[in-house]
C-alpha cells in the first residue's frame, strides 16, 4: 500500500473559516462595533454572471435588512440596495467576494459579474488570485491574509474605503 505524504493546504483551512477568524480579529479590535461585514461565497453562485440574488440572500442571512423593493433579480438592483444600506446602516457595510475551498469547487468570478461589481460604490473586496484591476483584491497566497484584510478593513473607517 503506497503512503503519501501530503501537506496540509494551508490556505484551505483558514479560507474555509474566513468569516470566523476575520470576525474573532473585529471582536478583539471593537471594529465590529462599526462595521457590518458580510461574507459572499461565490463558490454557491448558480449564475456566475448575475449572481444578484443569491448575494442578497447570503447579505440577508448574515443580518442585512431586506429590500423594501423585493429580492433583486439583477445586478442593478443590488447596486440600488447596496447602496440603500450605505445611506442608512449605522454601521458600514462591506462586503466581502471569496470562494470557499471546500465543495462546490470554486470556479472562479466572472468577468462579467466582476464588471458590474467595480461599478459599486463603498467597501467592497474580493479574495482571489490574480487580482482584479480596480476591486481591492487579496491574494490567496498571502500567508498574512487575515492580517492585511483587518488591516484594509481599519483603512476603511477613514474614508468610503474600497
Amino acid at each position: 500500500m503506497a503512503r503519501f505524504n501530503r501537506k496540509p493546504n494551508l490556505l484551505v483551512q483558514p479560507l474555509a473559516q474566513l468569516p470566523e477568524l476575520l470576525q474573532t480579529k473585529l471582536t478583539e479590535t471593537n471594529l465590529n462595533q462599526t462595521l457590518q461585514l458580510s461574507y459572499i461565497d461565490g463558490s454557491k453562485f448558480i449564475d456566475r454572471h448575475n449572481p444578484a440574488s443569491n448575494i442578497y440572500r447570503q447579505m440577508t442571512k448574515q443580518g442585512c435588512p431586506k429590500s423594501s423593493d423585493g429580492k433583486p433579480k439583477n445586478m442593478a438592483d443590488l447596486q440600488d440596495y447596496w447602496e440603500d444600506l450605505i445611506a442608512e446602516s449605522h454601521k458600514r457595510p462591506i462586503l466581502i467576494f471569496y470562494e470557499n475551498p471546500t465543495p462546490p469547487a470554486p470556479q472562479g468570478f466572472s468577468p462579467t459579474f466582476l464588471n458590474a461589481l467595480s461599478r459599486f460604490e463603498g467597501s467592497i473586496c474580493l479574495i482571489c488570485d490574480p487580482p482584479h484591476p480596480t476591486i481591492p483584491c487579496f491574494s490567496l497566497q498571502d500567508p498574512h491574509l487575515i492580517q492585511s484584510m483587518l488591516t484594509w478593513l481599519q483603512g476603511t473607517m477613514g474614508g468610503q474605503g474600497g
